[in-house]
């Protein structure tokens, strides 16, 4: 019976002295195998040692080698397909590895490795310039395209916006756009000259939706932005729901705490404030600490303020024993010997930054995780056990244990995937957490916290969405009556004041920024021909009349009562909290978007023009969200 074998090279192994030729390793015959030819070794195992290969049931070959060559040319034609263009390779140089248009023209690896795929560079950084802008014009398209589908099939779509000034002293305003599916797509940097009161803030946004075909009056449920007094006018001049940043509400509550005014100090020596500041202005290396990164979370800067003076001691010691250590080689390695000891590995002590509070919390916890081998370095190494003082320490665990829970909420309200549903369960936690601590510091932050977040949480919005995914909810006893549903009536009224407006066409909008004709009135100022005055006129005759108070949505009601009776949720209330889910806690994505910018806006570029940073804005976050 012939024996069965599924790759010949199971058999054969190449020569040492001469990689053209295999040895047999059951007779040790040597054969040739130029190019890696395998037909004279299959002819010698089926002619030789009666070998058969194993074939499937379709007689193809179930070899490796075979595999490999049976789809090779598939793959090569795939690969070829989908070889990136001259256009995004450029694009993905400039906006993904920030490398400036002048040094891609100029460098040679770059030149060599486009030539190498067979493109050829152009000589003028101007030309590589408008490669890329040649490309965001087509993701843009890509993008409008998305968007025409989403709109089609009856989603809508939440927005967050922010005022960013670059290093070259510009403003620009960045849009983020927020689907139901929890996606995002960031929409580029609009320019802002000049003042920019709320009116001005409101036409831009309405043009920069205008060029990606959304019409901010009907396809917008939701604008998110921080608590500046200009933006929450524009929250009033709008006609959509607007959501004021959680995240920045959080950050005062803490300023309220921990912080004073320096004008209002009291007991404490300006002098003395203004040097311990300087001294804390001290590098912060967020790679020793990846929990404090503030491309991910949203963090004001503390300025004009000084510490509380019942932390401030506390604070400053913290400080002068992690600079001791951060500022010596030699105690630092002495002091790293004892972080072996109880950690396995080496731990640095963090200074913290005194405009930045969730800085001074990273710098506290690492000095708590590693007080046991500073105070032996101290003790035993240096011989100053008088620095150590057990009250600082103490008093350093308690804003600790307050802290960590605001930052780990603040990590989780700044969450792309995050809610307003989502960030009930992180409020109701923080609160939680602080009211467990019992101490006046955790109480007083609890306070500040509920103060800012009953000006930013719309408890009926808030209770509509939890009524929409859970129609038992009314039911159920809140332990804190800051998270009460909202009464009924008020749920069921604005549940049709949104569906009125955002799923029945606003004719009236419509026409204004699509320029369709509504009345006779305006066959004045529009020129038409006579066939289509004949059917606008006919089309004036057969309108029915409507009574100005009729409900279109006078069942939704209804099929909200059923649904809390069946818990089966009809395609009106379906589309309902779909367009309500696109509504987000924070405008934390745009800070992000302002980071990306930062790597583009550099001393070395600030010419830039506004459309190259608009356009490579708009490409890192393309390429981001394709990985």
């Amino acid at each position: 019976m012939n024996k069965i074998y599924q790759d010949c090279w199971e058999h054969f192994k190449r020569s040492g002295s001469n990689q053209d030729l295999a040895i047999c390793k059951i007779c040790l015959k040597s054969l040739s195998c130029k190019g890696s030819a395998t037909i004279g070794l299959r002819r010698h195992l089926e002619g030789v040692h009666e070998y058969k290969r194993e074939e499937n049931n379709d007689g193809t070959s179930t070899s490796r080698n075979a595999k490999r060559y049976r789809c090779g040319d598939n793959q090569i034609m795939e690969s070829y397909l989908k070889r990136p263009t001259m256009a995004e390779l450029i694009s993905k140089l400039a906006a993904v590895d920030g490398i400036s248009f002048n040094r891609i023209t100029k460098s040679e690896f770059i030149r060599s490795s486009m030539s190498s795929k067979g493109f050829n560079l152009p000589q003028n950084s101007t030309k590589v310039m408008q490669l890329m802008l040649n490309f965001y014009e087509d993701i843009k398209q890509q993008l409008i395209k998305k968007i025409n589908q989403h709109k089609d099939s009856g989603k809508k779509f939440s927005i967050s916006i922010d005022e960013w000034t670059s290093m070259k002293n510009k403003r620009y305003m960045d849009l983020q756009l927020y689907y139901d599916n929890k996606d995002s797509d960031n929409l580029g940097m609009v320019p802002v000259v000049g003042s920019c009161p709320a009116e001005k803030i409101l036409e831009l946004v309405k043009e920069k939706l205008k060029s990606f075909n959304i019409i901010f009056n009907e396809d917008i449920v939701s604008t998110m932005s921080d608590g500046a007094a200009v933006m929450q006018k524009f929250g009033r001049l709008s006609s959509q729901f607007h959501q004021l940043c959680y995240n920045h509400g959080l950050h005062l509550a803490v300023m309220k705490v921990f912080y004073i005014e320096k004008g209002h100090a009291e007991n404490v020596s300006s002098t003395e404030d203004l040097k311990s500041d300087n001294e804390s202005e001290i590098e912060y290396s967020e790679n020793e600490n990846n929990n404090s990164n503030d491309s991910d979370i949203e963090v004001v800067e503390v300025c004009n303020v000084h510490l509380q003076p019942q932390f401030k001691k506390a604070i400053k010691y913290i400080r002068q024993i992690s600079k001791m250590f951060k500022n010596s080689p030699i105690k630092n390695t002495i002091l790293q010997k004892y972080v072996m000891e109880e950690e396995k590995k080496e731990l640095m002590v963090i200074l913290d930054c005194c405009t930045r509070w969730n800085t001074m919390e990273a710098m506290v916890e690492r000095f708590l995780r590693i007080s046991g081998p500073i105070k032996k370095t101290l003790l035993r190494e240096l011989n100053l056990g008088n620095l150590w003082n057990d009250n600082y320490v103490e008093i350093a665990k308690i804003i600790l244990a307050t802290l960590k829970p605001l930052r780990i909420t603040i990590e989780n309200l700044s969450r792309a995937d995050s809610t307003l549903l989502t960030a009930e369960g992180a409020l109701k936690f923080l609160f939680t957490t602080l009211e467990k601590l019992n101490t006046n510091l955790s109480q007083d932050l609890l306070n500040a916290v509920r103060e800012e977040m009953s000006k930013r949480r719309d408890n009926t919005i808030v209770s509509l969405i939890r009524l929409l995914q859970n129609p038992g909810c009314m039911s159920i006893t809140e332990n804190d009556s800051f998270f009460d549903m909202a009464s009924k009536k008020e749920i069921y009224k604005l549940a049709k004041t949104i569906s009125c407006r955002i799923f029945v066409a606003n004719n009236s909008n419509y026409a204004e920024e699509t320029g369709e004709i509504n009345s006779l009135e305006e066959y004045s100022t529009k020129e038409l021909s006579l066939q289509q005055q004949l059917n606008f006129s006919i089309m004036e005759s057969l309108k029915e009349i409507e009574s100005p108070n009729a409900d279109k949505f006078q069942t939704l009601v209804k099929e909200l009562k059923i649904f809390e009776a069946n818990g089966i949720r009809s395609s009106n209330l379906q589309n309902l909290l779909d367009a309500l889910l696109t509504i987000k806690p924070t405008s934390t994505q745009n800070e992000r978007n302002f980071s990306t910018a930062t790597d583009f806006v550099t001393k070395k570029r600030t010419k830039m023009g506004n459309s190259t940073l608009d356009a490579l804005c708009f490409l890192k976050h393309h390429f981001k969200s394709k990985k």
